[in-house]
């Protein structure tokens, strides 16, 4: 398993969509970093890494519920960076 460290850029914040798993500001960013054939989906507790008939699910840290929570809830957010643990390798691009 590997750490996944992200940028969420203001951009990221701008096209992101409030309470959409597929496009929100966190799904956007670490889009970024994963194979193309990877989906990811945010949830509030958890970012789940799609490939065909193969999922892994990784906790959200507290950092990143909180934006979460923040940006679905309308309340104004900022970029930044953060991380998680737990990442298969086969997620990574």
């Amino acid at each position: 398993m590997a750490r996944l460290t992200y940028e969420v850029t203001q951009a990221d914040i701008d096209t992101g969509i409030s309470q959409d798993c597929d496009d929100c500001p966190h799904a956007l960013a670490i889009s970024r970093h994963v194979s193309p054939d990877v989906t990811v989906v945010v949830y509030g507790d958890q970012v789940t890494f799609c490939v065909f008939f193969e999922e892994h699910a990784v906790a959200t840290t507290r950092k990143q519920k909180a934006f979460i929570a923040d940006f679905d809830d309308g309340k104004p957010v900022k970029p930044g960076t953060f991380s998680m643990t737990g990442v298969p390798g086969w997620v990574l691009a």
